[in-house]
């Protein structure tokens, strides 16, 4: 499932943030602070956690999709209300996405394409007669 350490804690932190948002986002809905804005803030808070508490387990950097869509929504209430758990957990996508990233780069799967790589390139040689000789592929 994970392929270094990288993706693992990038699943890691994509999940903390992901759980940090539905724990601040259920106080809101269900307490007192944020009155009419129950909706948005599930649409725009709560579902994206979902999809980023989903793509957490996915070693693509899918979770830069929750980030995007619950960014605009976290900067208006940190900005207006002062309420930083929710942006916290937004920079916690973005990390996470990071990690992944860097993770999918440094993925020891990489090794093996690049010696067909350089046997592919080794196809065609060269004889000292100066004649390109083709030597079978799949011998």
């Amino acid at each position: 499932m994970f392929s270094n350490w990288l993706s693992f804690v990038g699943f890691l932190v994509g999940f903390t943030g992901s759980v940090i948002a539905l724990l601040v986002s259920y106080g809101y809905i269900y307490g007192n602070a944020f009155k009419g804005l129950d909706f948005l803030l599930i649409l725009l808070v709560v579902l994206p956690a979902f999809f980023a508490l989903v793509t957490s387990f996915i070693s693509a950097p899918l979770i830069l999709i929750a980030f995007a869509w619950t960014l605009p929504f976290t900067l208006y209430l940190w900005m207006a209300s002062g309420s930083q758990w929710l942006a916290v957990s937004c920079l916690t996508y973005l990390f996470s996405a990071y990690l992944k990233f860097r993770g999918v780069q440094s993925s020891p799967f990489k090794k093996p394409m690049q010696t067909f790589k350089r046997k592919r390139n080794s196809f065609l040689r060269y004889r000292s007669s100066s004649t390109i000789q083709i030597h079978a592929f799949f011998r």
